[in-house]
């Protein structure tokens, strides 16, 4: 059996959530640390957007979890985070999706976003054995957000 038939067989015998989540992507931020009373502790700040975010990740992947979601079992993710056009980027007309190469790392996107699933759609992100994962500028008709995909068993 060629790879992409093996591919297609994993996703046809996996149960699917998808959902988008409307909003500017964050990514996971660096914690900052604090010594308190001789211990350090480690701490993102109440007030960073990325708390927001995670929120609204929650609520998404909550509504859109189908009746017979395995948490434990393998997942694979399919994620499309999309960024507001630039205003350096715009044209009058005939803009299309393209690939964003600066600021914020794709990994840190990842991260938040998979803190946010964990413990809604899976027990622990190490169940995720495949990702395809992009971020791009949004084109003409895109709403800015993340779009997501993920795939439950289909050993």
């Amino acid at each position: 059996m060629s790879e992409e038939r093996a591919e297609y067989d994993v996703v046809q015998n996996s149960t699917v959530c998808s959902f988008f989540v409307p909003g500017l992507p964050v990514a996971q931020p660096r914690q900052r640390h604090a010594n308190i009373g001789g211990h350090v502790r480690n701490y993102i700040p109440k007030s960073d957007p990325v708390h927001t975010f995670k929120a609204t990740v929650r609520l998404c992947c909550m509504r859109a979890l189908p009746d017979g979601w395995n948490p434990d079992g393998p997942m694979r993710v399919v994620a499309t985070f999309i960024f507001p056009r630039p205003a350096t980027k715009t044209k009058k007309r005939g803009n299309v999706r393209e690939p964003k190469t600066s600021k914020p790392d794709l990994d840190n996107l990842t991260k938040s976003l998979y803190d946010a699933i964990t413990g809604v759609a899976w027990n622990d992100d190490k169940q995720v054995y495949k990702e395809y994962i992009g971020k791009y500028i949004a084109g003409d008709g895109d709403v800015i957000g993340v779009e997501v995909a993920l795939f439950s068993g289909g050993q």
